[in-house]
């Protein structure tokens, strides 16, 4: 054995026997960006480019936090139409499949595109999206029926433009140490935070007048055309500014590092590299390229499955009951009663997000508690339960991890009979104003979406900070996890029609 397959051999093993220990780390990013290139220095470290992949995490989800905290706006517009009820859920279906639909066209040619000019062309298309919605509010026709398909329209172009730039957005930041994914997936908790409490306070200073207790403003007003638009045109900035700053991040040591490995590698992952292909081999090699690619998306697949199953079951219970249930709970009235439920409701969610996100990057401090944890219950069931008591089998620090982020997943759906309970609009009898002052319905309903938001962004941080650095191709695997948090958001759009339905 030569002494570089020694070394390969020695990392290899390193790997796999402890993902979150920090030597393990720099040696899963040392193993990607090759033996002769050093792993990214301390010193390396770049501001300017972890405030870029955070603006990056806000502005690929901001088209959609915008929109749905747009629904009082879209419930006036759409008013007396057949959409008046469910266009919340007709958004959500459109959103997620349409988006997943691209990511898969995405993940499928993603060797053979550029992820920078993908990432460019992605935030373009959405600029251009805002606009339009920032002026929609004040074109008259765009009523009813036709308003619902023009929006709908806006929709489905926006959602195409956000699943084509996600997957290589996940694939950088796979590349890029565990700090730069933080800041991504925290950026798209701000995004949230940002689009709501933009909602919030506009809706308080332009507010006409005082809807009746338990009512929300289902009228158009002037006021609520100018926070929709005001909402809409804020993103469009604020996506053009992160076009700006994302091609300025070349030149930055720790991106190069990073991304660029050298073109030696066999397993060579380059943003630009394109094979030079003879043209009477050009279609056997397509289709032999074509085979590489889709096995190494299964082993890959293979290596993350149980994440990747965490992350579908966590979006797809936020999606199955946020926002198409919960933006339906109205306010009890009286001296408890919040004024713009459905508006505070968005924001808490949304704060809850990005509290999770945060919390996540102290990822390693919590796998220590979660493993002594695992450990300490796993020898109590083992000494219970096994026959050989002499060699008792204790799972892994990672598999312990693991199993606590997917039961935890699982969990999430104890919220489902919580928000049953709420004050819903569409029940018989709900609560439209109640004088007394023991009536705490709003403030409980408020502390649960908070929670929700909490469990949200913290178990999808975890998992995309931690899963695809435990396979051999980390940009494939975040790819992955991608689509798997994509396709948990479609699936969660369609239990909404089933979960709405029979809360009602």
């Amino acid at each position: 054995m030569t002494k570089n397959s020694a070394a390969s051999s020695l990392e290899i093993t390193n790997l796999e026997s402890s993902l979150l220990n920090d030597n393990s780390i720099r040696e899963s990013q040392s193993t990607f960006v090759g033996q002769n290139q050093a792993a990214p220095r301390a010193s390396d470290h770049s501001k300017f480019v972890y405030y870029t992949f955070a603006l990056c995490g806000i502005s690929s989800l901001l088209g959609w936090n915008v929109i749905i905290t747009s629904f009082p706006f879209f419930a006036a517009v759409f008013k007396g139409s057949p959409y008046e009820t469910s266009f919340r859920n007709h958004f959500s279906m459109v959103f997620t499949f349409v988006g997943l639909v691209s990511l898969l066209y995405s993940l499928a040619t993603q060797k053979r595109g550029n992820n920078e000019k993908r990432i460019v062309v992605g935030f373009i298309v959405n600029a251009m999206v805002f606009v339009c919605f920032s002026i929609y509010p004040f074109i008259g026709p765009f009523k009813g029926t036709v308003g619902f398909g023009v929006a709908i329209f806006l929709v489905l172009i926006t959602s195409c433009a956000t699943g084509y730039l996600q997957t290589p957005m996940y694939a950088l930041g796979s590349m890029m140490p565990q700090t730069y994914m933080q800041g991504m997936m925290s950026g798209q908790a701000i995004a949230g935070i940002v689009s709501s409490a933009t909602q919030l306070i506009v809706g308080y200073i332009t507010i006409s007048s005082k809807p009746k207790d338990g009512e929300s403003n289902n009228e158009l007003t002037s006021g609520l055309k100018i926070r929709t638009s005001i909402s809409f045109l804020l993103s469009a900035i604020v996506v053009a500014v992160t076009i700006v700053m994302f091609l300025s991040i070349k030149k930055y040591p720790i991106y190069k590092s990073c991304t660029n490995p050298p073109s030696s590698l066999p397993n060579e992952v380059s943003l630009d590299a394109t094979p030079v292909i003879d043209n009477e081999q050009e279609n056997s090699t397509d289709l032999t390229q074509s085979k590489s690619e889709i096995r190494v998306i299964y082993e890959t697949f293979l290596e993350v499955k149980h994440y990747c199953n965490a992350l579908f079951m966590c979006f797809c219970t936020t999606l199955a009951v946020f926002p198409s249930l919960t933006a339906g709970v109205i306010s009890v009235g009286g001296k408890l009663g919040v004024s713009l439920l459905t508006e505070w409701h968005f924001v808490m969610f949304n704060i809850g997000d990005y509290i999770g996100r945060f919390f996540a990057h102290y990822v390693e401090g919590i796998t220590d508690f979660v493993f002594k944890f695992g450990s300490i219950l796993a020898k109590i069931l083992v000494s219970v339960v096994s026959r050989n008591r002499t060699s008792p089998y204790y799972p892994t620090r990672e598999r312990i991890y693991m199993w606590f982020l997917l039961i935890f997943s699982y969990a999430r759906w104890l919220f489902l009979p919580i928000f049953f309970a709420a004050n819903l609009a569409c029940k018989p009898n709900p609560i439209t104003s109640d004088p007394s002052s023991k009536n705490f319905k709003d403030a409980w309903f408020l502390i649960c979406i908070l929670l929700l938001g909490i469990t949200n962004g913290f178990i999808a941080s975890c998992i995309m900070m931690v899963g695809p650095k435990q396979s051999k191709n980390p940009p494939v695997a975040g790819t992955i996890c991608g689509f798997f948090l994509t396709f948990g958001l479609a699936f969660g759009s369609i239990m909404s029609f089933i979960v709405v339905s029979g809360a009602c």
